[in-house]
């Protein structure tokens, strides 16, 4: 299983601003996940990019 740290961050800054405009979010949120096979390896996000 994958996930994209890019993703994560991202829902995470959506909802510290919807609640810093006193808008609601939700308490607990989902990230989505993939299945990653030894055929598509290549294609799985990459959590720390070489030129980082």
């Amino acid at each position: 299983m994958s996930n994209s740290a890019g993703n994560t961050g991202e829902l995470a800054v959506r909802n510290t601003i919807a609640l810093l405009r006193d808008r609601t979010a939700k308490k607990i949120d989902h990230t989505p996940i993939r299945l990653v096979t030894e055929d598509d390896a290549d294609t799985a996000p990459l959590y720390c990019p070489a030129d980082y």
